[in-house]
C-alpha cells in the first residue's frame, strides 16, 4: 500500500536543508528550545527510550517497585517526546503543503 511520507527528513530534503533538527525562528517555540538545548534533547530522548525500556521488563519481569517508580518517573518526559514527534509531524506536513501549493503553480 503506497501513502505519502510526512517524514520531517524528507521535508527538509524537498527544502534543500541539511537537518530536521535546524528549527528557524518561525518554527514552533517549543521545537526551537528541544532542538536548540542538546543536554535537553539528550534528556528527553534517554528519558523516552528508558521508559520503554521499563515497559518492556515490566511485562516480562513483572513490576517491581524500582521499575514501577522509574517508569512513572519518566513517564512526562516520554510523554513529551510524544507531544514534539506530534508538533514535528503537523510543521512537516504544512511545509509539504506549501512546497505541493508552490510546485503546482509553478506549472
Amino acid at each position: 500500500m503506497a501513502a505519502p511520507s510526512l517524514n520531517p527528513n524528507r521535508k527538509t530534503t524537498l527544502e534543500g536543508g541539511e537537518s530536521h533538527k535546524n528549527v528557524g525562528q518561525g518554527e514552533n517555540r517549543l521545537l526551537q528550545l528541544y532542538y536548540g538545548h542538546k543536554a535537553l534533547l539528550f534528556t528527553v530522548c534517554a528519558a523516552n527510550e528508558g521508559f520503554f525500556c521499563c515497559l518492556y521488563l515490566e511485562f516480562f519481569y513483572g513490576g517491581s517497585g524500582v521499575l514501577g517508580a522509574l517508569r512513572w518517573a519518566l513517564l512526562p518526559l516520554a510523554a513529551l517526546k510524544a507531544l514534539l514527534n506530534a508538533l514535528q509531524l503537523q510543521a512537516a506536513a504544512r511545509r509539504l503543503a506549501a512546497i505541493d501549493i508552490r510546485d503546482r503553480k509553478s506549472r
